[in-house]
């Protein structure tokens, strides 16, 4: 019995080491969560890069300012409330108010790692003046940057 304790202890510690690391690299992943939309005329599969664009709050607080050579943005969306309003500028264009509604839920990373909180867009609409439509293209707003809205032109 005395031989097979240091057997024992050993595989006790290595057991109680090895299951508490993160193998996996959880809490390496991204805790950012926003929105992705693209631009895109309606009459092409392909995304298109305007001259610049803006995106700001209904009250005019910059999110993006004179953004140019993208095709694309980004915007977080508040986990407070089940819409958001943001006004898209495409210079020297009428600007359009764009309203996306959504669900909300907590995402538990890991006990170590915290949590984030994902949404589920269920509605896109705007006052298209510019914009032509909105096509949501994948509902789930994670921290996996897919691409979540379509803003066609």
């Amino acid at each position: 019995m005395i031989k097979l304790l240091p057997i024992i202890a050993g595989s006790g510690f290595c057991l109680l080491f090895f299951s508490c690391s993160d193998t996996y690299n959880v809490c390496a992943s991204s805790v950012y969560v926003a929105m992705n939309s693209s631009f895109y005329y309606a009459s092409s599969p392909d995304p298109i890069t305007p001259a610049s664009f803006s995106v700001s709050t209904i009250h005019n607080a910059p999110i993006l300012s004179n953004v140019t050579g993208k095709s694309s943005f980004a915007v977080e969306l508040d986990a407070a409330s089940d819409t958001f309003k943001f006004v898209l500028t495409l210079p020297p264009a009428v600007s359009d108010t764009i309203t996306v509604a959504y669900t909300s839920q907590t995402h538990v990373i890991s006990a170590d790692c915290g949590s984030i909180t994902v949404h589920t867009l269920s509605s896109a609409t705007s006052t298209n003046h510019t914009v032509d439509s909105l096509k949501i293209i994948t509902p789930l707003v994670n921290n996996i940057s897919a691409q979540n809205l379509r803003v066609y032109l």
